[in-house]
């Protein structure tokens, strides 16, 4: 196996020319050159991150060489080679470094993880499982926006003979795979697909057969052709769908390929460097080619208002040559060819001759007159003939074709034209005699001789005449030209401008496919001097004394901060205390409520605490489950239902709203309603897919035929491409039910939930079913996954979040936090300490996929921390596996799957924490029920004095009391209402604006411009407008938290004022309270935001880019990110102050409403403790009975 000279000698040519031309690209030659050099053979592995890629190579390898783990563990390149032991780092920015020997696994899996220093570690061992020409490459996932990442794994790619890409089986479907596995396959890079953890298959949920077809036909639909596919697992090898052998063994047969296979991706990873390089060559030209189309277009806007075309701006003497031409075609070219002189003219020029001849003569008598007579009458007579003639075929033609040759040169002078129709052509008579020939007799040959010079004569002297007028028609065009052109100038000199731009255009473009030819010529030349081949031996000599020989310093280890995560706040430790049982609580209740039920004068409080017990015992929740798809949501849904209810798949499924509830007598247990999306719902879920497609219509049945002849969906991502697929497909079948409910068999649940062509019409699903959750009074509401195409699915999530009693998050174990993840976090973080308490749980699903406890807490750390980057400190944190929670549920043994400790808290929370205020407001009154006792025995034994007296004045205080609640001046609540909202919407804008950089870098990023898929223009237009959309998503965010958190103020406010309140009535009469109703959620204000920025002003910001290498390695995206926030701050605030306006105005009115509802509760409150007093009093009881009950009651308290 060895590289051919001819190969080798290709790139050395190509990189002596890109030495000079394009330094960068030339070194990754060089690499390529000293791969072939010293036969390396290059293995890539990509993928997701934490798809499982560094375990597998330990695996590939039987060896740990690499640090593996469920969370992120490399963030530069990692190299494995067999050799002497040692590792080397490559900076961004400094030389490389070499440590000699071996290096401890700790410090190795610091340096993998140190990607802001290091760009590459190369890890060599003689022990390390590979044959000594064979070098494995790890990357850093891909799915990253990371300008530095991005550039590290692009870094390597030119390296790597074969790449296996790694998925997790959960995530094939991610639009970050298919897009780099479409770059992969127009790089030309061999690749094959290795879908990591199949374990995970359940086939009573899905076939794995039709999982395969999904995954082929989810590569196909995009043209993705990989050399094979493997499905794997690393923890179960004896399961049958396993081909991690086959894997293996093609693995292993790299190592003794043949060599032809290498040097031919050298050529071909060669032409990608070529192009990248000429890539980079057309950058440098970016800017002025911008430049000049820019101008070229505001150019033709101009020339596009004016009727002149290109046609009209020749160049005069251009102009006048033409009309010389036709001028010469029509008319000069007629005059030799025509034909003056007929045999009957001749005859006539016969008699005249013969009148001329010496001693021509008539008659006898008196000749002399006569001949002269008969001379002049030969003569006229000839002439008239000759006059006629030129009339006849000179004159006519020519005045007609001169005619033609004015109109079709534009001519409309009338003076030129009226002296054309004149004709005004004389030939001499006289000239008849000039022409004849001393002496010459008449014969035929003769008169045939003058008759031809005669004839040209005329001709002569019509083409004089004629070019007369050429020469009017000539100065007539110049005037013309002249005045056009300064009446024009400013379009013509447009005109001219746009032609020089296009020269120069074309100039630029003929350099770069100058450029790139001589490129491809230099990598095809097979022939080198001994001297460039010095050169280039110095150049790889050169590099290796770069690298510095040294010891690995503490500095060099990653800085990533150690988690704060407290082990304290783990499951088994955080289970709240002190909490009232509610059975408990009940039971005391209804003991309660059956002493007093006789008792009178006590209505009220009987009727209060009735109701709460009736609340306590009828409590319905309602538990809100979130997630990314494939995070499993469903699975874990299944586990806390005990039954494989919901479909549970590795694709997403999740695209409606599946609502779980108990049964009741109008729905049945299995009964199933769903509701159908409305046309309006649909084309709102649809509508950017159908702009992207520049498709337009009124109405959805108008898409459809659109859709169904059009050829091209390039433009869409993967995701979308399989919507709308699925769309079209479930349309004819779906159409008529649009906008209704419709009751779904049991049967047909999972079809309408998980098959996408079915599913995307349905807005919410709800299961009527019983079990111990459902029948313990909560409604469990499995949302769409957080990557979710519909749209209002935000709004839903967000209600959820807002109003449900419980807010479960799920994310798995193997991937934690995935992107789509962040939006909902990010809004989670923004309202969680509105909350009236902690009603969020977070659960680490698929623990079973552990390693080792040490793993789990490690996770659980990695976790704790990504939530604290959204202001989620101390979470609930829970480690389960749903599988074997819902086995243990199914009746297997116990698995330690976690879920019976989730369930506890769980429990504790719902029926503890959630019940608390209701439980203690019961307490209260149980309290008040036996000092009311109390009270109506102290009355019972007053005189009638007394009760008089007491009468007196509790009516008296009756009023007072009333006042109280009555006489409220309540300004400072509306002023600190007021500034509240002031101050929120001013922390909003401040807030949103320090995100810029975050908002900026997400959509202006190497991955989204790159002139790839579309030229950057479009690119940077694109990414535009995704930014404008996603600040105006997050102010909308932002809005509704607000919203949240002024429905607190709004709370807290009615809770000052009913302690206020307290505290005054106390002084009245000292055993009165007020209780505050339960709190009933506020409906947040209808406002859409829209932010609409200034077209060319914005397209003025994107001229600043000049190109991509400019912009991201040279770091100019600064000065484009700094004057898009100009542009776009005070837009964004002015959409806050309306904003803000809209809150004062609604918040206000919702304040009056919430203080009149509960003064009017408070006085009624205050009614009813005076009239059971009173009561007491006007009607005393037998003294005996109620001491009887006080003692009973006492006990319950």
């Amino acid at each position: 196996m060895t590289a051919t000279r001819e190969t080798v000698t290709q790139l050395q040519n190509l990189y002596q020319y890109l030495k000079t031309e394009d330094p960068a690209q030339s070194e990754k030659v060089l690499d390529v050159i000293d791969k072939l050099i010293h036969e390396k053979v290059m293995v890539g592995f990509g993928g997701h991150f934490s798809a499982g890629k560094s375990t597998l190579i330990n695996h590939l390898l039987d060896k740990q060489m690499l640090p593996s783990s469920p969370i992120p563990t490399s963030a530069n390149i990692v190299e494995i080679t067999a050799g002497e032991p040692y590792t080397m780092t490559y900076f961004h920015h400094d030389l490389p470094e070499k440590y000699e020997g071996e290096t401890d696994f700790e410090t190795i899996q610091a340096l993998c993880k140190n990607g802001n220093d290091i760009s590459r570690v190369v890890i060599s061992r003689p022990d390390c499982g590979l044959p000594e020409h064979v070098t494995v490459l790890d990357t850093p996932g891909v799915d990253s926006t990371n300008d530095s990442d991005r550039l590290i794994t692009e870094s390597s790619l030119h390296l790597m003979d074969v790449l296996y890409y790694v998925m997790d089986y959960n995530h094939v479907q991610s639009e970050v795979n298919v897009k780099f596995l479409m770059e992969m396959q127009e790089r030309g890079t061999p690749f094959s697909v290795i879908i990591n953890q199949i374990d995970k298959h359940n086939e009573a949920e899905l076939s794995f057969e039709d999982f395969k077809q999904s995954v082929e036909h989810s590569f196909s639909s995009r043209g993705i052709e990989p050399e094979a596919i493997y499905y794997i697992s690393l923890r179960d090898f004896s399961y049958e769908k396993n081909e991690y052998e086959s894997l293996k063994s093609a693995f292993t047969q790299l190592y003794s390929s043949s060599y032809v296979r290498v040097q031919e991706q050298a050529i071909n990873a060669c032409e990608t460097i070529i192009e990248k390089s000429v890539h980079n060559r057309s950058d440098g030209f970016f800017q002025r080619e911008q430049e000049l189309k820019d101008r070229k277009e505001h150019l033709e806007k101009g020339m596009r208002d004016s009727h002149l075309t290109q046609e009209d701006r020749r160049d005069t003497e251009q102009v006048i040559s033409e009309a010389a031409d036709l001028f010469k075609r029509r008319v000069s070219s007629f005059m030799p060819n025509a034909y003056l002189m007929p045999s009957s003219l001749r005859d006539e020029a016969e008699k005249f001759l013969e009148s001329r001849q010496k001693g021509f003569k008539v008659g006898v008598l008196f000749t002399k007159k006569k001949t002269e007579e008969v001379k002049e009458e030969r003569e006229s007579a000839f002439y008239d003939q000759v006059l006629e003639s030129i009339e006849k075929n000179l004159k006519w033609p020519l005045k007609e074709r001169l005619l033609e040759v004015t109109e079709e040169l534009s001519i409309t002078d009338e003076e030129l034209l009226n002296e054309i129709q004149r004709f005004n052509f004389i030939y001499e008579k006289a000239k008849l005699q000039d022409m004849i020939e001393p002496g010459a007799s008449v014969t035929g040959h003769y008169i045939l001789r003058y008759t031809d010079q005669l004839s040209n004569d005329i001709k002569k002297e019509m083409r004089q005449f004629v070019n007369q007028w050429w020469n009017q028609i000539e100065n007539h065009i110049r005037n013309e030209k002249k005045k056009e052109y300064e009446k024009n100038k400013t379009v013509f000199q447009a005109m001219e401008e746009k032609d020089q731009i296009v020269e120069e255009l074309e100039e630029m473009e003929e350099a770069l496919a100058s450029y790139r030819e001589n490129l491809y010529k230099s990598l095809k030349n097979d022939t080198l001097s001994s001297m460039d081949k010095d050169l280039i031996k110095n150049d790889l000599e050169e590099r290796e004394k770069r690298v510095q020989h040294k010891q690995i310093t503490s500095e060099l280890l990653t800085q990533t901060v150690e988690s704060n995560f407290d082990e304290s706040l783990n499951s088994e430790s955080s289970l709240p205390e002190g909490h009232a049982s509610i059975d408990s609580t009940l039971q005391r209740v209804t003991k309660a409520l059956s002493i007093v039920e006789d008792v009178e004068g006590i209505d009220g409080l009987f009727n209060q605490l009735k109701d709460k017990q009736d609340r306590l015992r009828n409590r319905h929740y309602t538990v809100a489950l979130f997630g990314a798809f494939s995070a499993g949501k469903s699975s874990f849904a299944n586990a806390l239902l005990g039954d494989t209810l919901l479909p549970a798949s590795p694709n997403p499924t999740t695209a409606t709203i599946n609502k779980i509830s108990p049964s009741s007598d109008e729905n049945p247990h299995g009964s199933i309603q769903a509701i159908i999306k409305k046309e309006e719902e649909l084309l709102d879920d649809l509508q950017p897919m159908f702009t992207k497609l520049e498709l337009r219509s009124e109405s959805l049945s108008g898409y459809v035929r659109q859709l169904e002849s059009l050829q091209d969906w390039s433009r869409l991502e993967h995701k979308s491409t399989l919507f709308l697929e699925a769309f079209l497909s479930g349309y004819d079948s779906m159409k008529e039910y649009l906008g209704q409910s419709i009751s779904i068999p049991w049967n047909e649940f999972s079809m309408y939930v998980a098959e996408e062509s079915k599913s995307c019409f349905i807005e919410s699903v709800e299961i009527f079913y019983d079990c111990p959750f459902t029948e313990a009074g909560i409604t469990l509401v499995d949302t769409p996954g957080a990557d979710s195409v519909n749209a209002r699915h935000t709004d839903v999530s967000f209600e959820y979040i807002k109003d449900a009693d419980a807010v479960l998050f799920v994310t798995y174990y193997n991937h934690p936090f995935s992107k789509a993840d962040q939006s909902f976090l990010t809004q989670l973080g923004r309202v969680k300490d509105s909350f009236a308490m902690d009603k969020m749980f977070f659960i680490i699903n698929a623990v079973d996929l552990a390693s080792s406890e040490e793993e789990v807490k490690h996770v659980e750390k990695y976790v704790a921390d990504q939530l604290g980057r959204f202001d989620i400190r101390k979470p609930r944190l829970f480690s389960l596996s749903s599988l074997m929670g819902l086995r243990e549920k199914q009746g297997e043994q116990s698995l330690s799957s976690g879920i019976n400790t989730f369930e506890a808290q769980f429990n504790q929370f719902l029926h503890g924490e959630l019940a608390e205020v209701l439980t203690q407001s019961m307490e209260r009154n149980l309290n008040e029920l036996k000092e009311t006792l109390a009270t109506f025995i102290k009355n019972n034994q007053l005189n009638e004095k007394e009760r008089k007296q007491f009468l007196k004045k509790a009516k008296a205080q009756h009023e007072e009391a009333l006042n109280v609640i009555k006489d409220f001046d309540r300004t400072k609540e509306k002023e600190s209402l007021k500034n509240k909202i002031d101050k929120q919407v001013y922390y909003v804008h401040h807030r949103m604006m320090l995100n810029f950089t975050d908002y900026f870098k997400r959509h202006f990023n190497p991955a989204t411009i790159n002139g790839k898929d579309q030229n950057i223009q479009a690119e940077l237009r694109a990414a535009r407008d995704e930014l404008v959309q996603e600040i105006e998503f997050e102010m909308n965010q932002e809005f509704k938290a607000v919203g949240v958190r002024i429905e607190r103020l709004l709370e807290g406010l009615i809770d000052q004022i009913q302690q206020e309140s307290e505290a005054e009535l106390k002084k009245v009469r000292k055993h009165l309270r007020l209780e505050r109703r339960e709190w009933t959620s506020v409906p947040l204000p209808a406002f859409h935001g829209e932010l609409v920025i200034d077209e060319r002003q914005s397209s003025s910001i994107l001229k600043m880019f000049k190109s991509p290498r400019a912009f991201f390695e040279l770091n100019e995206k600064e000065d484009m990110k700094d004057e898009f926030a100009a542009l776009i701050s005070p837009i964004l605030k002015n959409q806050l102050d309306e904003a803000n306006e809209i809150m004062k105005d609604y918040y206000e009115q919702q304040w009056q409403f919430l203080l009149e509802d509960h003064v009017h509760e408070w006085r009624h409150q205050i009614d009813a403790s005076f009239h059971s007093l009173i009561h007491s009093v006007e009607h005393p009881a037998d003294i005996g009975p109620l001491e009887k009950k006080f003692e009973q009651i006492k006990k319950l308290v």
